[in-house]
Order: structure tokens, then C-alpha cells, then sequence
């Protein structure tokens, strides 16, 4: 069943080709039962035998990248854990849960010792996943893709499914709590074809994550941004960021999801890429910041504004190094007097900063923290002419820091060592070589809940 969400009202419908060009348009929500089952072993012995990447990895490589994967994590959770008081959890205490990780084959699940209460933790990735399409002619298609006119097909979508699903599934072993090959709570996605393709994964290499909710964004261009949930998801708009020449510009993609672990309204974006320069293309930039700007403020939720607003979090891939080097630019670095008119939106690596300052809408940034169990540091997302960068972000407001409900715990980027070489670079898609995962590496999120 499709349905169609307009503002409050919920009508069925079909997917519409254009959006409503003025303002908020519908976006689209897929609900719809998981199917039962997971890959058996044999499937996976048959896999092997094939020499095809196996949906799923073996429990037993499940389990030490999972210990491997939870180690990295467990001083994040620690400085967590003493910041709310539970002081029984001390450092003596984390070689004996990296122990009980590689034993359980599951992630390490955060409590509080004193309480025995497990503390909820919701965890976020976003990718962009390098121009994902299905093996049907619509017409609509980059011609690389296209069935009719290149070397495109079923079989070649399939196994582009197979590793996609196969990064998302190992990312999940970063969570707190997750287990090893059901993903994220919350997967973000950029560059894909149609709404379709979340159903194929959902339903086929992902089908052990529960993801039953599922939004896109309608028309608006070639490619899009979808969303995977495995917790419900509702208040679904988008916002139309116009034209840039004869070409849509990607909307604005805004949603709440309801975890056990708190409320979190988002926004995912998709700005214009640099690929006829950076100075070039910064007014298109500019003019979908200005449009996530005006979404936000004509949101249902005041999400960036005032007591009553939800936490917000801002993530995707903004194109830009968000270094201020334009006038005005779309994303900059705010610093005390900080000139307004310089930047459309303002970022900082310090939490304080977040908020209204001086006139300068600002939102925190962290750096990626990189995983110390990999032989590499990883500092960006995307790999390009010999230096690390970081395109894709996740900007929040103060409601994620201020120590009260839903609160932002730490993010790495990276994740899926499978889609990564030795220098820890991204291993791009090859259609000729039918190799690859993205160029881009994932950013993945964890939040948790403040004891009341």
C-alpha cells in the first residue's frame, strides 16, 4: 500500500512524476509487513560457491567484527555513562565487555549497573550510495544506466542491492545494543533511482532489519534521497529548492522519527555537486540553504527555533568543504562576529555555539571521530585527488546537547571495512568490473537518552 501524506491528511495515490513547485509537496511513505525469515547457512554456502558476495556475513564473522567494531565504541559509551552518574561503569570494567561482545556475538548493550536498565540508543547512518538504479527503462535515467542503451541490467542491479545491503548490514555492528547484520535504526540514503529500490532492500538483503518504514522523495529530477526506518515515521514534507539553469535542484526531505530512545525531527539533503567548479555552483548551494532554512521555520514542529521546537538533526551530502572561502557561501564556520550576510547557514565543532548568534543561524558540526581498531585514520567521507574530504555532514541544533532527553553521543565515519582499501579509501562502483560499493564512505550516528 502507498501512502500519500498532504500536511495532517493521509490520502492513497500514486507516486507523481513532478512535486507541487511552490512550496511543501507530498513525499512518499511506504508501509509495509516484513516478510519472515533470514538467510539460511546454505544460502550462504550456495553464495560462496557462486563466487558472489554473500548477503550476510557467517556468525562467526559476525562476531569478531562485532567485538572488533564494539571496542572502538566503548570509550564513546564510557564518558557517556560517567557524564549520567553510573559510576559502577569504570574502565575496568571494558575488557570484559569487548570479551562478552566476541562471546554473545552482539554488540555491546549499554546499562546502568546499579538499575539494571538498558540505556535506549538510536543510531543514524547516512551515504551517498553512488547513483543506485534498478534494471528497468524508464526513460529517466543517466544513460549508463539505462537498460537500453548501455550494458545496465537486472543482474548488474542485483548485485549493486547485494553490496549496498552488505555495507548497511555491517554498519550495524556499530550499535549499541544492534546486531551484526540488521543495520542502523535510521539509514539515510542519497543517489537512488525510485522509491522501489528501498522496497528491494527492505524486503530482500536488509529483510533481518525491520525496516517497515520507508520514505522518498517524489519526482524532482534523476536521483533522490530515501529514507529506511525501522521505527515509525511520520509529519513527512518536502520542499521544493527550485531550479538551477533548466535542472531541479534536489529537495528537502524533512521527517520525525519515534525511537524508544526519543523523538528526532530530520532534514535530508542533497545539495548541488561541484563538478563544474565549487565557486561556480555555490548560488545553487546557497539557494537550498535558503530553502532548508525557510522548511525549518515553516515547519509544523518550529524545529530550529524557540523551548517548544524537537531535536533536529541536518544530515546528507551538502557538497561543499564548508569553509567560507565564497561571498556569501552556503555553509561557513561561525566565529564571534561573525558577518550574517556572509553565510546562509553557519557551522561549529563546538556544541556551545549552537543556536542564534549575532543574527547567524549556527548548528553544530562534529568531526568524525576515526575508529581506532582500523590500521588507518579516516578523516572525511570522499577520497579526491590525493586528500581526504568531507561533503557529507550531520548538523545539529542545541536540544541534542543540552543533557536533557534525546542527546547526540558521538559520530564516525567509515564503518563498513568491506567497502573500504587498505588505505581505508572508498572502494567506488565499477559497472565494467561489477565491483565496487560507493565513492563516498558512510557517516554513521549514535544518540542516546538522558535518565530523567
Amino acid at each position: 500500500m502507498i501512502l500519500a501524506i498532504f500536511g495532517s491528511a493521509q490520502v492513497l495515490g500514486r507516486r507523481s512524476r513532478r512535486g507541487n513547485r511552490g512550496g511543501i509537496s507530498p513525499a512518499r511513505v511506504i508501509r509495509r509487513g516484513m516478510e519472515r525469515g533470514s538467510f539460511s547457512r546454505r544460502g550462504r554456502r550456495s553464495r560462496r560457491k557462486t563466487g558472489r558476495w554473500p548477503a550476510l556475513i557467517s556468525r562467526t564473522d559476525a562476531g569478531r567484527k562485532t567485538a572488533r567494531r564494539t571496542s572502538s565504541l566503548l570509550p564513546s559509551l564510557h564518558r557517556a555513562a560517567v557524564k549520567r552518574g553510573m559510576l559502577h561503569l569504570t574502565s575496568s570494567l571494558l575488557p570484559s565487555l569487548h570479551r562478552a561482545a566476541a562471546g554473545c556475538l552482539s554488540a555491546f548493550l549499554l546499562f546502568s549497573c546499579t538499575a539494571g536498565e538498558q540505556m535506549p540508543v538510536l543510531s543514524v547512518m547516512s551515504w551517498n550510495v553512488q547513483n543506485l538504479f534498478d534494471g528497468v527503462s524508464d526513460g529517466n535515467e543517466y544513460r549508463e544506466f539505462n537498460p537500453a542503451l548501455s550494458e545496465w541490467n537486472s543482474r548488474l542491479y542485483q548485485r549493486r542491492l547485494e553490496r549496498t545491503g552488505q555495507v548497511i548490514a555491517e554498519c550495524g555492528a556499530l550499535t549499541a545494543g544492534g546486531t551484526f547484520g540488521r543495520g542502523p535504526d535510521v539509514v539515510v540514503l542519497q543517489e537512488i533511482e525510485k522509491a522501489e529500490i528501498l522496497d528491494d532492500l527492505a524486503l530482500g538483503v536488509l529483510k533481518r532489519g525491520g525496516y517497515k518504514w520507508r520514505v522518498c522523495v517524489p519526482g524532482y529530477g534523476v536521483v533522490r534521497c530515501g529514507v529506511l526506518s525501522r521505527y515509525p515515521v511520520d509529519n513527512v514534507q518536502v520542499r521544493d529548492c527550485g531550479t538551477y539553469g533548466e535542472h531541479p535542484l534536489r529537495p528537502v526531505l524533512l521527517f520525525t522519527v519515534h525511537s524508544p530512545a526519543g523523538v528526532l525531527r530530520m532534514a535530508a539533503v542533497h545539495w548541488k555537486s561541484p563538478w563544474n567548479g565549487l565557486e561556480a555552483t555555490e548560488s545553487a548551494r546557497c539557494q537550498e540553504a535558503r530553502q532548508l532554512l525557510l522548511a525549518l521555520r515553516a515547519d509544523n514542529n518550529k524545529a530550529d527555533r524557540g523551548q517548544d521546537s524537537l531535536p533536529l538533526l541536518l544530515l546528507g551530502d551538502f557538497n561543499t568543504p564548508g569553509s567560507g572561502m565564497f561571498y556569501p557561501s552556503a555553509l561557513a564556520p561561525w566565529q564571534s562576529g561573525a558577518d550574517p550576510e556572509s553565510a546562509v547557514i553557519f557551522r561549529s565543532s563546538s556544541p556551545q555555539n549552537a543556536g542564534e548568534r549575532g543574527g547567524c543561524t549556527v548548528f553544530f558540526d562534529p568531526e568524525p571521530e576515526a575508529d581506532p581498531e582500523q590500521p588507518f585514520g579516516v578523516s572525511g567521507t570522499y577520497w579526491y585527488k590525493g586528500k581526504w574530504q568531507r561533503p557529507d555532514r550531520a548538523l545539529m541544533n542545541a536540544l541534542l546537547l543540552d543533557g536533557e532527553g534525546l542527546e547526540f553521543l558521538v559520530c564516525r565515519s567509515g564503518g563498513a571495512a568491506c567497502m573500504q582499501n587498505r588505505s581505508g579509501h572508498p572502494i567506488p562502483w565499477r559497472t565494467r568490473r561489477e565491483e565496487g560499493y560507493s565513492d563516498h564512505l558512510p557517516l554513521i550516528l549514535f544518540f542516546v537518552r538522558e535518565s530523567i
